[in-house]
């Protein structure tokens, strides 16, 4: 039977089997409360327009959270480093459990430095009777997934972003950084633009969508990284023309100059204590040797939901030339889109390790777990990556 898969990001938790190219759920980990000052008729007209019969119910998951948010209180349940919400993180967790099925060997990902597997672990060993439990940490999942050994992976999630150096195999533990940054401060902040300039005042009709969720919808469309923000400011004409996003009833959102502002935040964080993301892989760069450093910019994999953005991959690529102009390196910015679906490149790194015997060394069982106490990530697979990577082979659909 092929192990079940179970891929935790800092957005939405994913589930599937092994050897597949995508999951079979993708549920984002935020959960919503009926407002207080939402009254009867108002949540009445609400759950007849989206056909919910029960008109009791005061809280939703995932997808239906999200479209519902202008009249939630909406509370995400995971930050990427540990459980915000052990309760409604089960409830997520509660509508893929079809798959999870007794006696099953459960392969689950975490991001680097988090807690996740240690504290949701004893409940697939009690709740769901799994079997044996294989912890793996996504930037070397990744890494397989696009089919290389050695470089600099950058994966922008929901919330964080995670830089992990790996040479021939061995993730260099020493240069991994994760940062509280990510593809939620470019909504958040496109967002603050678009209410700054009144976009928002033409929405009467369309109320039920909030400003949040238009933001995220616009930051997918029409967002883009600028190469040079500064002189698209002073030159409208190298932008283009405005765009008007169509809602409901003829209503519209014109959108301008935040298309490339909101991303900027990537490289000018000032409302977190936290670096340029061009600053940050330099800085992880540049503590290693010449031979080193020269492989390290070679081969720079963005990934994450965040890594869509046109024009972010030649952004990093310039902003690094400028760092290293006195050195003779080549850099080479790979966008994981030529693989695949960054969304998914954790699962699909996931699948193809199961389509090989070396992750049944990384297996830890229920005696396993009830003698030591914790579950954490084998040695093993750091030392043995190498390994596995020679052995993996592609995916089947």
């Amino acid at each position: 039977m092929k192990p079940i898969i179970i891929d935790i990001g800092s957005y939405a938790l994913k589930i599937g089997f092994g050897g597949e190219y995508a999951p079979r759920f993708d549920l984002p980990l935020v959960m919503g409360q009926i407002k207080d000052n939402i009254d009867f008729i108002t949540k009445k007209r609400i759950f007849h327009e989206l056909n919910i019969k029960n008109l009791k119910q005061e809280y939703f998951l995932g997808q239906e959270a999200l479209y519902l948010r202008n009249y939630l209180d909406l509370k995400w349940l995971y930050d990427g480093r540990s459980i915000l919400d052990e309760f409604f993180f089960e409830k997520v967790f509660e509508l893929a459990s079809d798959l999870l099925k007794a006696n099953q060997t459960i392969l689950i990902s975490q991001p680097f430095y988090s807690n996740v597997v240690n504290q949701f672990g004893e409940k697939l060993f009690s709740a769901y009777n799994a079997y044996e439990v294989i912890p793996a940490v996504q930037p070397l999942l990744n890494f397989i997934a696009s089919g290389t050994n050695t470089g600099l992976m950058v994966d922008i999630g929901h919330f964080l972003t995670q830089i992990t150096p790996v040479v021939n195999g061995v993730i260099l533990g020493d240069g991994a950084r994760v940062v509280d940054i990510g593809g939620k401060d470019i909504t958040d902040l496109l967002e603050q633009l678009l209410i700054e300039r009144n976009a928002f005042a033409g929405v009467k009709q369309s109320s039920m969508l909030s400003p949040e969720s238009l933001s995220e919808t616009i930051k997918e469309l029409y967002c883009y990284v600028s190469r040079d923000p500064a002189e698209e400011l002073d030159n409208p004409r190298r932008r283009g023309s405005d765009i008007k996003f169509p809602l409901l009833y003829d209503e519209t959102i014109q959108i301008q100059e935040e298309r490339f502002l909101a991303p900027e935040v990537l490289f000018t964080p000032h409302t977190k204590n936290v670096d340029p993301l061009d600053k940050l892989i330099a800085d992880i760069v540049i503590n290693y040797d010449a031979d080193i450093q020269q492989v390290l910019l070679g081969n720079i994999l963005i990934t994450g939901g965040t890594s869509l953005l046109p024009g972010l991959a030649e952004r990093i690529y310039e902003e690094l030339v400028r760092k290293f102009i006195d050195f003779d390196y080549k850099i080479n910015v790979v966008p994981f889109a030529r693989f695949g679906s960054p969304r998914y490149s954790t699962f699909f790194g996931a699948a193809k390790l199961t389509t090989t015997d070396v992750y049944k060394s990384f297996k830890i069982s229920r005696v396993d777990y009830e003698m030591s106490g914790a579950i954490n990530l084998p040695v093993t697979f750091l030392e043995e990556f190498f390994t596995i990577f020679q052995k993996t082979t592609g995916a089947e659909a």
